[in-house]
């Protein structure tokens, strides 16, 4: 688990020393740098640094190859003690659940991203469609396999 002396993190509550709870929807596994930094109270280069040393673990580039990094953070690394356990295999499944298939919709939420970046990540075959707005498990699975920037050095 990440900590920061200056917030409380627990069960996905971010809660700030003296401050609001500001609690996050179950259906959110996958957050963007900007959450972390927020939930971390640090910059950018302080995070990045956090995902190259190891500290964070599953962080995935979900961007299409443009030389634009959409990095995701699993966010029960940032707010569960029980993290340090982790694989990339439990991971990927408590991320995508146990359906054969997500909803374009669903991955949105998932993941906090756009319909456009879904749509493109179809387009140029990083997903594919099990059935009309629906994204095959297969493909996520090793779409996030790939994608994943992880430990260097780890096995998933």
């Amino acid at each position: 688990m990440i900590t920061n002396p200056t917030n409380e993190l627990s069960d996905r509550t971010q809660r700030p020393a003296g401050g609001p709870v500001l609690p996050m929807s179950a259906r959110v596994v996958l957050v963007g740098l900007d959450t972390v930094r927020a939930a971390l109270g640090v910059d950018a280069e302080n995070v990045l640094a956090k995902v190259e040393s190891g500290e964070l673990q599953f962080v995935f580039n979900l961007g299409t190859g443009n030389h634009r990094r959409q990095l995701r953070f699993y966010l029960p690394e940032l707010t569960a003690p029980a993290a340090a356990d982790l694989t990339l295999a439990k991971v990927i499944q408590n991320t995508l659940g146990t359906a054969a298939g997500v909803h374009r919709g669903e991955l949105e939420r998932r993941f906090c991203v756009s319909h456009v970046l879904i749509g493109r990540l179809i387009r140029h075959r990083h997903l594919a469609l099990s059935a009309p707005g629906v994204v095959s498990r297969a493909s996520l699975e090793k779409f996030l396999t790939a994608r994943w920037v992880g430990s260097k050095g780890a096995t998933p």
